[in-house]
């Protein structure tokens, strides 16, 4: 398999990446001088949110 970047420009990874962190802004669950690691466990914790509200909108239907 290719790495992902021969696939999809890294800039777009980047833009991405800054509207994540601007969401977890928004919403309380980054501050906006978060460190590193700070944003690290930010992702880690959205993406749970994420992955169980998908599977319940899979319980649901």
């Amino acid at each position: 398999m290719r790495p992902l970047e021969t696939h999809v420009e890294m800039s777009s990874h980047l833009w991405m990446f800054n509207r994540v962190k601007e969401l977890l802004t928004r919403e309380g669950l980054l501050s906006g001088h978060a460190s590193e690691d700070e944003v690290r466990i930010a992702i880690g914790r959205w993406l749970e949110m994420v992955e169980e509200a998908s599977k319940e909108s899979l319980i649901s239907h």
